[in-house]
């Protein structure tokens, strides 16, 4: 059974210090045995700094571009808590402050990681978004990029040169879930994305359609017409080639491609009348 807790001092300026999620000396015996191997020990740390981790994960996933998960950055945490058991010493300071520091370190670094705009592009984008509260909440609305230009002393071009190297410089997930009116619906964003080199099925059956209406029509050509039909048409024989195939003048072979062609869509339409 764990152990109760003393009440904590008042730390700095009176303020009283924070009640720590596991007694310090519970928490040195459960690293210890950890680190030698006892899986229920390990396992009882984590389940106890869990809720802690994630919310340090979701304060610093809420001043951060909506690209980086907050679960992501909890996972992160957490792998950062049993790097703090395996290499806890005990020293002066209790386990829980030194793995703390270690999380949020780890996060920090996972941050800095996934986050592909330079940290001047950050900068000017907090003082964009400062301006737009602070004009939101005098005025009602948002305010225009001339607006913002005005307040931020930049000019109009430069405040869209930065909102387009902060959109530039984001990362989003395919697999966060597109909102619905159903709140059961497990589509995610990938789901939606068209593909753009995919075949259309309606596309592919009406050329299919198409392709065997094709050969019924060519396939009532003569014997001579389907041959000089197939050699220029699929085979790019050059009407030249194919006037002396078949022993006609070059002009000749253009006249009969002409009916050709107008043969067989006289045949298409008849088809499609039927």
């Amino acid at each position: 059974m764990m152990e109760e807790v003393a009440p904590t001092p008042p730390g700095p300026a009176g303020r009283a210090r924070p009640r720590p999620q596991i007694p310090h000396d519970v928490a040195r015996r459960l690293v210890r045995a950890a680190a030698a191997g006892d899986r229920d020990a390990r396992e009882r740390l984590v389940e106890a700094y869990r809720p802690l981790i994630a919310r340090i994960a979701h304060g610093r996933g809420a001043s951060v571009p909506t690209s980086m998960d907050a679960d992501d950055l909890a996972s992160c945490g957490l792998i950062a808590l049993n790097q703090s058991i395996d290499r806890y010493d005990g020293g002066g300071v209790d386990f829980e402050s030194y793995a703390l520091i270690r999380v949020r370190g780890a996060i920090t670094d996972h941050l800095r990681e996934l986050d592909w705009a330079p940290r001047r592009v950050r900068s000017e984008a907090r003082r964009l978004r400062a301006v737009e509260q602070t004009f939101a909440a005098s005025h009602g609305r948002m305010p225009s990029d001339r607006e913002v230009a005005a307040v931020a002393s930049l000019t109009p071009e430069q405040v869209s040169g930065i909102r387009r190297e902060v959109a530039s410089s984001q990362v989003l997930s395919l697999n966060v879930r597109v909102s619905s009116w159903d709140p059961g619906d497990g589509t995610e964003l990938v789901d939606a994305i068209v593909d753009e080199t995919a075949d259309d099925p309606c596309a592919a059956a009406l050329r299919g359609c198409q392709a065997e209406r094709i050969r019924v029509a060519i396939d009532r050509l003569g014997t001579r017409d389907r041959d000089i039909f197939r050699d220029a048409v699929l085979n790019g024989v050059p009407s030249t080639r194919l006037a002396t195939i078949h022993g006609i003048t070059e002009g000749r072979v253009s006249q009969i491609l002409r009916r050709i062609r107008e043969q067989i869509g006289n045949s298409l339409v008849d088809q499609f009348a039927v």
